[in-house]
């Protein structure tokens, strides 16, 4: 069985011709994708934070981005790609904090 990011690798790989993904902000727009068929969503940090908002360039927080992202990924079947804009952080400590509180 193939997990999220091997289904992620494969949609995202050269080799593939089209992208089959697209680009979301919520729950909903996530559902409308999924019974659209496409393969995989896509987040966008523009996108999420607009919706909520806020301009883009890390100035909706990070803990209310992760929150958005997950409430995306926790509602659909389909493997989530998340942009969490520069990691919220200038330090690779920072970053590999963002990146670890995305996928507990």
């Amino acid at each position: 069985m193939a997990t999220h990011a091997t289904k992620i690798h494969g949609i995202r790989s050269p080799k593939s011709s089209v992208s089959r993904s697209k680009t979301l902000w919520d729950v909903a727009s996530a559902r409308l994708v999924e019974r659209a068929g496409f393969k995989a969503i896509a987040s966008s940090s523009a996108a999420i934070a607009n919706s909520l908002g806020y301009p883009d360039g890390e100035r909706i927080s990070r803990a209310e981005m992760l929150a958005a992202v997950k409430r995306i990924a926790g509602k659909v079947a389909l493997p989530v790609t998340a942009d969490l804009e520069a990691g919220y952080g200038s330090a690779p400590e920072d970053m590999a904090e963002t990146a670890k509180a995305m996928i507990e």
